[in-house]
């Protein structure tokens, strides 16, 4: 999947973070609120520079999104595990726009 850089401009969001990378075309109506969220939430949570991981859709849980933060060290589903990945997902709330709890791959 190609990797495509999104001016988080758009979302208003303070100029220290003016580019967070995400995959492919929206999947989802309002995705670019939800992954909004997600950055507050990564940046609150881990601190980890907006360029250090991308925001992938993943799917739905009943009325709730799924989410993948794929940190840059070139993890993935299958090495996550092996490797003590740091990348995981996270369940977002479409009423909230919160995020709702971490989930990590396996």
């Amino acid at each position: 999947m190609k990797s495509v850089l999104i001016a988080l401009s758009l979302f208003a969001l303070s100029p220290a973070m003016a580019y967070a990378q995400v995959s492919g075309p929206p999947h989802i109506e309002h995705e670019a609120d939800y992954v909004k969220a997600i950055i507050a939430y990564v940046r609150n949570s881990r601190g980890w520079p907006d360029s250090s991981y991308t925001v992938n859709f993943y799917g739905k849980d009943g009325d709730d999104l799924v989410f993948s933060v794929d940190y840059g060290r070139g993890d993935s589903a299958s090495t996550l595990v092996v490797n003590e990945g740091d990348s995981f997902k996270v369940l977002i709330n479409t009423k909230t726009m919160k995020v709702e709890r971490e989930m990590y791959f396996g």
